[in-house]
């Protein structure tokens, strides 16, 4: 990577003062209907299943909003018991147990029709933001790695984001996996064209590396190196200016430490599993960095960087 591509980047990010934004993530379900091939919850998993109750939902939240995150996403598969009313649910027991801190409540759900989004907007008065990954621009590496379920429709995955703001979601994220693609370079303008083509510039985007799965056989196709993947960030700081770049524990800490000069979101020690946050759970994909919430952001606040989670 250029020396003059770094310098760039990182001038590019000094609009945003060096302020984290955390966010706390819950997984309430990991029941699924599709069988992508990298994912620990794909259907093919042979694990048991589970959807958290509204009791189960004010114990992983009372856990997740402990430490103020300005920011919770609400994950889960893709499965015909998660409606707009439980993801509705989930958010609004969520904001009984907010202590005033969250800003926005995000959700990393499978894509709707405009009709179920607009349900799910409707009963949640508070400021929301779908936060979905294409997985892969690149149609043929799509089709080989989704196999089977309504995912495999790639059109009406790619299109989710403009039928959310029309919706009325308030934000949206996007974001592709590195790792699947044998050309991930076709990722990344895969990312910038989505970008350009909303009608609203994505609040987020981020690009997780796939990551190793417990109990799964699937070996990474095409791995990306660390150079590869820092160039890859300071790419897209170059391109889409204001929105801001997110970073996950998926990766170590070393490389979090590498990338904070680019990015401006990340995420609070999470627990990829249903319920993680309260009780041991099965882990979606293994995780680079298991360090505490006071951990992280002690490190962070130790560098420089600002933050409003508090202790």
């Amino acid at each position: 990577m250029s020396y003059e591509l770094l310098t760039r980047a990182v001038e590019a990010n000094k609009k945003f003062n060096k302020v984290i934004e955390f966010y706390g993530v819950s997984y309430v379900s990991d029941e699924c209907v599709n069988s992508c091939t990298y994912c620990g919850h794909s259907s093919t998993m042979p694990q048991e299943r589970s959807t958290l109750t509204e009791e189960e939902l004010k114990l992983e939240f009372a856990e997740l909003l402990k430490f103020g995150p300005p920011e919770i996403c609400i994950l889960a598969g893709e499965h015909p018991s998660i409606t707009p009313d439980y993801l509705a649910t989930a958010a609004n027991i969520a904001l009984k147990q907010d202590k005033g801190a969250l800003e926005r409540i995000s959700f990393n759900v499978a894509p709707m029709t405009t009709e179920d989004f607009r349900r799910l907007r409707d009963q949640v008065d508070f400021p929301i933001q779908l936060r979905i990954f294409q997985e892969s621009y690149d149609r043929e590496t799509y089709r080989q790695h989704h196999p089977r379920g309504p995912k495999r429709d790639f059109d009406f995955r790619r299109n989710a984001q403009q039928r959310a703001l029309d919706a009325g979601f308030d934000q949206v994220g996007i974001g592709a996996l590195i790792g699947l693609n044998p050309n991930p370079k076709q990722e990344i303008l895969g990312l910038i064209e989505h970008a350009y083509t909303l009608k609203k510039q994505p609040y987020s985007i981020s690009i997780p590396r796939l990551q190793k799965v417990e109990g799964s056989c699937f070996e990474i196709p095409h791995e990306v190196d660390d150079p590869t993947y820092v160039a890859y960030h300071a790419i897209l700081r170059i391109a889409l200016p204001d929105t801001k770049i997110i970073i996950t524990t998926r990766e170590t800490p070393e490389m979090r430490d590498t990338l904070r000069p680019l990015i401006n979101i990340e995420d609070l020690a999470t627990k990829p599993g249903v319920g993680g946050n309260y009780k041991d759970t099965h882990f979606q994909n293994k995780l680079g960095d298991t360090r505490t919430t006071p951990e992280i952001v002690e490190d962070i606040r130790v560098k420089g960087y600002k933050t409003k989670i508090n202790f």
